[in-house]
Parts: C-alpha cells; sequence; structure tokens
C-alpha cells in the first residue's frame, strides 16, 4: 500500500525541497544533488518515491514534474511560505485576534517572508523603534495598522 500524497512530499526535507526545485522546470541530476548538497544514494531512494506517487518522472539524468506534481507544488509553496512567517513565534500569533483583517489580505500571509516580532519595554512604547524607523525610509511603500501616528513619519 503507498503512503498518502501528504506523507510523501512532508515526511522528507529531500523531498520537499526536490519538489521545491522541479517548480521553475525540469532539473538534471547534478544540480539536484549540489543544491541539496547529498550524495547519489541519498537521493536516489526518495526520488524513486516521488516517481512511484507521480510526482516526477525522468529521462536519462533530468528530473521533472508531472501535472499532478505540478499542481500540488503550486499549492505547497505558499502553504510552507505562511508556516515559515507563522513558525517565527506562533504563540505571538496565536494569540492574536485576525478578524478585523479582510480575508483577502489574510490569505496573503504567507507574503510577508522574514519578519520580527518587536516587544519594546513599556517606557518606550510611544516611541518609533529606530531600526523600524530607518528600515520604513527605505522601503517604496509602508502599510501599518497602529493606535498611534508618530510625526517622526512624516
Amino acid at each position: 500500500m503507498k503512503k498518502q500524497l501528504i506523507d510523501v512530499i512532508f515526511n522528507s526535507k529531500k523531498r520537499k525541497e526536490t519538489l521545491l526545485m522541479l517548480q521553475d522546470g525540469s532539473q538534471e541530476m547534478d544540480y539536484l544533488l549540489k543544491s541539496l548538497d547529498t550524495t547519489r544514494q541519498a537521493l536516489l531512494p526518495q526520488l524513486k518515491i516521488l516517481e512511484d506517487h507521480h510526482l516526477v518522472f525522468h529521462h536519462y539524468d533530468i528530473y521533472e514534474l508531472t501535472t499532478i506534481g505540478k499542481l500540488i507544488v503550486d499549492e505547497m509553496k505558499p502553504l510552507i511560505d505562511t508556516t515559515e512567517v507563522l513558525d517565527i513565534d506562533i504563540d505571538y500569533w496565536g494569540t492574536r485576534n485576525f478578524s478585523f483583517i479582510p480575508p483577502h489580505l489574510l490569505k496573503r500571509i504567507n507574503e510577508l517572508g522574514t519578519c520580527e516580532i518587536i516587544t519594546p519595554p513599556i517606557s518606550e512604547t510611544h516611541e518609533v523603534l529606530q531600526k523600524f524607523h530607518s528600515a520604513s525610509k527605505n522601503s517604496i511603500s509602508l502599510c501599518g495598522i497602529t493606535t498611534f501616528f508618530s510625526s517622526k513619519f512624516l
């Protein structure tokens, strides 16, 4: 009996990373080996599992996603990005009320990428954090929700 696809995809870092690398198109085995920093003997069994579940196919030493593989990987990337954002501090995110955020924006939380939760000392809560202020000056656009407005942003 074959494993469920969710297990095939996420129970092996090599399989997951291989699928993500193939999202941009077919790749040669040497490229996969270098990118994953692994050996052929370690990667071949993982590729065989992906082939057995009709997620990838190969001809000679070139690997490519199947149609099923493309369908899955296209949905996989936003999920992984979302979990990476939330994993930064799941206790922070888990104790917040998101009901005020429009659903079309909440679905894009994965686009935050690398972020940092900053908890200033109580004495500095009405001051603009220098690190944030400096970074905001270099931004093309800046959107935010706040309970106060600082004249330093003018």
